[in-house]
């Protein structure tokens, strides 16, 4: 009689251990699924285009700036079709973008924030720039942001 009891013990215990590492190799699986399988438009590439967008205040083309290598050169150009400004997406992605102060829809007047829905075009990624957010803001390095081209800009209601 003991036997019998005993004897269930242990297949409840590797019951219990099979449930725990079956939960252990589900979660796993899922976190690499996440990490490697990403939504549309996520996983990004020369040449790829998509539509972004953007959220600015009228004083966004003098507080926003910009400074690293040559590719970058554009970030202190006074022509504002070919200007790059770091700009977030409301997808939360850091993009340097480039001729979106020369879309006719950004010229605002006041300091209600306005969206701008652009079409991007994906260049390269900038291994090392800085960016700045205010006129008066230090600049902070970032790595790995995509420099885009913007076009057929248009204003979100």
């Amino acid at each position: 009689m003991s036997g019998g009891v005993l004897g269930a013990v242990p297949q409840i215990l590797q019951s219990e251990r099979s449930r725990e590492w079956s939960l252990v190799v589900c979660a796993v699986a899922a976190a690499i699924a996440f990490m490697t399988l990403r939504g549309p438009g996520v996983v990004r590439a020369p040449g790829q285009e998509t539509r972004e967008t953007f959220t600015f205040v009228p004083a966004d083309p003098v507080e926003l700036g910009c400074r690293g290598p040559t590719s970058l050169a554009n970030c202190r150009s006074t022509d504002a079709s070919e200007r790059i400004v770091p700009a977030v997406s409301i997808g939360r992605e850091l993009l340097l973008v480039r001729g979106i102060f020369g879309a006719p829809s950004f010229v605002r007047s006041g300091t209600d924030r306005f969206s701008l829905a652009c079409d991007v075009t994906f260049l390269e990624t900038v291994d090392h720039a800085e960016v700045r957010f205010g006129r008066r803001a230090p600049f902070k390095p970032v790595q790995g942001a995509w420099l885009v081209s913007a076009q057929n800009c248009a204003l979100q209601k």
